[in-house]
Parts: structure tokens; sequence; C-alpha cells
């Protein structure tokens, strides 16, 4: 008979076999049951963006910091729970324990609102193996439709001329949706620029009458285009240069506020935006004292020399060193004591950070406390970053325990899978249920695979 207490302290050695399948049956029910109950709290929490007041980048790095999931389990999680928002009947199933996640999570890259319940049937009568081949084919399937779509579109890329006659020709391109993303983008970016470039001649006009006063926009966007295909516009994706700062000592210590002088483009840089920058980074402060002479640009006692910075990555493990971040690229070298406050560097005053962590100490209000190996990071309400620690009971999973403790069972009777006649029947009802959706003018979005 199937236990739903937590205190079974009999030998497991010693049950017989049919005890033992009950309490493994049973059990599964109970976590695919409280399972589901769990991803209607992830859904809800995913959709109301609660991971955002942790600044987190996203619901599934949340699960990795706060309850020990990977971020590829943690997104798989995520996409599930938000897909079961528009297939309730798939999701009732799954909160009565009668599907596992694993058949849920295969439906749910294929289920659309008009054949769940066709997909739910086929969930019932079939193993989750079987499942999983049945919807990966469909998968392959739909992609090779897609590739073959896409591969027909490049077939027909054109480019061609036609003189009017009037003094202007007309040129016509054709191209893939995403090259004509980006020239769409170009163009629409350089002619922003040709405005812009004209703002100090027709400076007495809005933008809207120097807009008309150019011909309107089509005839800027022309202009645009022009310039780009002729090779008349400036570069638009040079080589990054590299920046000086210009900033006041004072301005960069925590018990000042200013603002700091960028010498490139003259733009103003608020004084953590200055910090950040200069904790180590491909620019060059240049920072003067109270007589306004140079303290030093890129001086030892701020950038983090190559030896230096290879024993930090070997002591960090390639990795942010923010609570359970998984970031191995572009990491940043951060002194836990600026160097303005008189912090060495040195391994013990260094952390690795990627970007996002980087600017969430200096501009998003944390701090961290301590040395390196022994820190803490501190959210701006003082409340400290670390891993979740997860605490369960097993009574409280019993709790959802399904009625039949049969009900993941699959029906399958032990014949061999027709892989081929299930996906064919699989796709064509898909195709026949959203023509039948669009006649009826209630289409459904297309399945995503």
């Amino acid at each position: 008979m199937f236990d739903h207490g937590e205190n079974d302290n009999r030998n497991l050695d010693d049950l017989p076999f049919d005890e033992l399948e009950s309490q493994l049956i049973g059990w599964a029910g109970n976590l695919a049951a409280a399972t589901a109950r769990w991803l209607d709290w992830l859904a809800a929490y995913d959709r109301r963006n609660g991971w955002e007041q942790w600044e987190c980048r996203s619901a599934a790095h949340w699960l990795s910091w706060k309850c020990g999931m990977s971020l590829r389990t943690g997104r798989d999680h995520v996409r599930v729970a938000r897909a079961l928002e528009d297939l309730p009947l798939i999701g009732d199933a799954f909160r009565r324990g009668e599907l596992s996640f694993s058949k849920v999570r295969a439906l749910t890259r294929i289920a659309t609102p008009l054949d769940q319940e066709d997909l739910l049937a086929l969930a019932r009568e079939a193993t989750a193996a079987h499942l999983d081949r049945i919807v990966g084919g469909c998968v392959s399937a739909l992609r090779r439709k897609e590739e073959a779509q896409a591969n027909q579109g490049w077939a027909q890329r054109r480019f061609s001329t036609h003189n009017r006659g009037d003094g202007t020709v007309e040129i016509t391109i054709r191209v893939t949706v995403d090259d004509a993303e980006r020239v769409i983008k170009s163009v629409s970016h350089h002619a922003d620029v040709l405005l812009a470039d004209c703002a100090g001649e027709l400076e007495d006009l809005g933008r809207a009458q120097r807009i008309e006063h150019l011909g309107g926009w089509p005839a800027i966007k022309s202009d645009a285009a022009v310039e780009l295909l002729g090779g008349l516009a400036d570069r638009t994706h040079s080589d990054p240069v590299e920046l000086d700062i210009e900033v006041d000592v004072e301005a960069l210590l925590d018990d000042e506020s200013g603002v700091v002088h960028c010498s490139t483009g003259g733009a103003w840089l608020s004084r953590e935006v200055a910090r950040r920058s200069s904790c180590d980074a491909a620019i060059r402060a240049v920072v003067r004292g109270d007589d306004g002479d140079p303290l030093g640009v890129g001086r030892k006692s701020r950038v983090v020399p190559r030896w230096l910075r290879r024993r930090l990555e070997r002591r960090d493990h390639h990795h942010c060193q923010f609570p359970d971040c998984s970031t191995t690229r572009r990491l940043h070298a951060h002194h836990i004591v600026h160097w303005t406050n008189g912090g060495s560097t040195d391994l013990d005053n260094l952390l690795l950070l990627c970007p996002f962590h980087h600017r969430l100490v200096h501009e998003g209000g944390w701090s961290v406390r301590g040395k390196a190996g022994q820190h803490d990071f501190i959210g701006s309400d003082g409340q400290v970053a670390t891993i979740g620690q997860l605490r369960g009971s097993v009574a409280q999973i019993a709790e959802a325990a399904p009625d039949d403790l049969e009900a993941l069972k699959a029906w399958w009777g032990g014949e061999k899978l027709d892989l081929h006649y299930a996906v064919g029947v699989i796709l064509d009802a898909q195709e026949w249920r959203r023509n039948q959706a669009e006649q009826d003018g209630s289409a459904e979005p297309s399945v995503a695979a």
C-alpha cells in the first residue's frame, strides 16, 4: 500500500517488490502533481517579473541562484510553465498527477490550444520515450519545412534597375527577411544622421519642418541608401577607439558628488560610470589632483597586469563571482575597495564580475563587503545576496497525491511505434485545425518548436 508519511524507517532492501513498485508509482504521481503546482507559481512569478527586484536577468537566473537549478534546467521549467498557461487541458491532467514532467515538457514543444486535446490523448497512450521520439520527429519535420522555405527565399534574391525616363532610376532589391532587417535599420539610422547633419543649417526649423525641407522622410531614406551603397557614408562599424576620461580625483571618492568630463565627444558621465570604467577596461583614465596635474594614465596601481589577471582568473574559475552567476565571457576585474579610496590592485582586493553585475555594483546600488573569498554582495536595502538553500518536506509533497496511483501508467500495449505515421498524423491534424480556425476567424499562433 502507498505510504504518504515521511517517517518510514523500514529497511528498503527487505520490502517485497510489489510494495516498492507501489511506492515508486505513488510518489511519481505525487511529484508530478507537486511539480505542476510549483510551475503554476513559477509562471505567475515570471509573468509579474518578480526576478527584476533582485536585478536578475531572467526567471531562469533567479532559479539558478535561489533554487539550485542550472540555467538550462531553469529555462526549461520557465518555458513549460509559461506554455501551460495556454494549455489548460494538459495543465489540469498534470495537476492531477496523470502526466509526468517528461511528458508535459515534450507536449509543450508542439502543442497549441487547438490540438491539445488530441495530443493529451496521445500522451496517455504513449510512454515518455515514445512521446519524446514523436515530438522530436514533429520538430524535425517542422524545421525541415522552415529550412525549405528559407532556401526558397534565398534562391529568389534579386537586384534590378529600371530607367523611368524622367531623370530617375528605380532600383529594386529582393533579399531574405534577416538581410532586409539589417538593411532597413542601416538606412533608417543613416537617415537620422543626415537629418542631424543639417540641423546647424536649419536650426530655426523643427524636426518636422527639416524633414519637409529635405523632401520628406522617403526622400531622406533614398539619400541615405545612396550614400551607404555608394560607399560615401562614414563607417558605421569602425574599431572601437581608445577613450580618455578626464576626471578630478575628488569626484571618484565615496563622500563626493560630481560629474566627469569625457574627452572623446564631450559627453558627461556620472561618477559611478567613471568609477566602473576606471576599474579595469580598455579606457585610459586621466586622473587629476587638486592642483590639476595628472596623477597617472593607466598606471600599474589601477590596471590589472596580465600575470595578475591570469592568477585572478584561476582563483575565480573564469566566471563571475556574483552568487550563482555562470557568465564566463567578457569578465571585468573589479576592485572591492576602489583604487581612489586607497584600494590596492592585488588578488585580495579583486573579483571577476560580468558586465551586468559590474554595472550593478557601481550604478545599481549594490556593494561588496569583505575581501575576496570572504565577501558578501549587499543590496541597496541591506539584504545579502546568497545562493538559495533548499528545504523540503515529504509530507507536503504527499498532500498532492493523485487519487489513482496508476494514473501515470501509459496505455501502450506493446505495439511497435510507427514514427513516420505518428508524425504525419499529428502534423496533418495541426494544419487542418489551423486552416479551420483561419476560416472561422480564430487562428491560433503557429507551433513553436
